[in-house]
């Protein structure tokens, strides 16, 4: 059995988000009675891309107390959702950070992740979509996230919505 090697995570960003990019209709937030089912969600993702240590703890992002967010300054810590038939099927997880940087604030997507039994359907790309929404309504200039490359259908989401492979 293989250890995975770190070197399987890269960033990837938007360098430059246009006020003027269409993106995917309103949007709708996790409520906090909401937690347990988003966070069942990420489990079931478990393995599909995501290793136990991408998963956070929804709860705490939803209050702006997830270590790593806190630690980069980040505000306006979201978990957007995407419910079929009053299900949650996909949720992502977003901030602001960077808010005094010269090239400007940046939309951090965090995490996506859609149950096994909905992927295939677009929830993704409509969540990312709404994230980078969520993101320019609150001022970011640009967009990043953190990938497994072993996860192939994540990268080709990421990159057809122009996502750029950091070098």
């Amino acid at each position: 059995m293989s250890i995975p090697n770190d070197d399987v995570y890269t960033d990837f960003w938007i360098r430059e988000l246009s006020p003027e990019y269409k993106f995917a209709g309103q949007y709708e937030f996790l409520r906090e009675c909401e937690c347990e089912n988003a966070q069942a969600v990420t489990k079931l993702c478990e393995g599909i891309g995501f290793t136990s240590e991408a998963i956070i703890d929804v709860r705490e992002w939803l209050k702006g107390e997830e270590i790593s967010a806190k630690n980069m300054g980040a505000t306006d810590c979201a978990v957007l959702v995407h419910k079929t038939g009053g299900k949650i099927a996909g949720i992502s997880c977003t901030c602001i950070y960077a808010h005094n940087y010269e090239k400007g604030a940046v939309v951090w997507v965090r995490m996506i992740a859609v149950a096994p039994e909905f992927q295939g359907r677009g929830i993704g790309r409509r969540l990312l979509a709404q994230t980078l929404q969520y993101g320019v309504e609150r001022g970011a200039k640009r967009a990043f996230l953190h990938v497994d490359l072993r996860n192939k259908s994540a990268v080709k989401l990421y990159e057809s919505m122009g996502f750029i492979r950091d070098q």
